[in-house]
């Protein structure tokens, strides 16, 4: 759920795989990640800290991680950017479009998931960051 509307998120099998193991930690709550109310989830600083204590301050927030599989979706060429909006649950660049269409590309967005297959990569000033592969197996790099 992004800004009270419902998001719905195509998974990998990965992704789907550790759900159960998931569930053993979020207990009897609706959430993946609930907040400290079961009822709630995890706000976005609870995300930024969890980045911090993993040695990422400064180097990465929640919206670096969607800029990093937008560049990466877009470097492909594969996917319109309403699919590619759609995904990241973004309203589009148009907001009078953005209004009026309700598109949720599910067909197309699950094909993207095999896509960006998450590696890791270095980034000048020894950052580093996730990148992709799109199926030809060519690397992504993002900068």
């Amino acid at each position: 759920m992004k800004m009270k509307t419902e998001h719905l998120v195509p998974l990998s099998r990965q992704s789907l795989a550790i759900l159960p193991e998931l569930r053993t930690i979020a207990g009897s709550s609706r959430f993946v990640f609930p907040g400290r109310n079961s009822n709630k989830p995890i706000s976005n600083n609870t995300m930024l800290f969890a980045l911090y204590r993993l040695g990422y301050k400064v180097k990465m927030t929640g919206h670096g991680f969607h800029a990093v599989a937008s560049t990466i979706l877009s470097e492909t060429g594969h996917f319109k950017p309403d699919v590619m909006e759609r995904q990241l649950a973004h309203c589009g660049r148009n907001e009078v479009r953005g209004a009026y269409n309700r598109a949720v590309y599910l067909p197309e967005r699950k094909r993207m998931i095999p896509c960006c297959r998450v590696t890791e990569v270095h980034l000048p000033y020894g950052h580093r960051c996730a990148a992709g592969h799109h199926r030809s197996g060519q690397r992504h790099h993002a900068s």
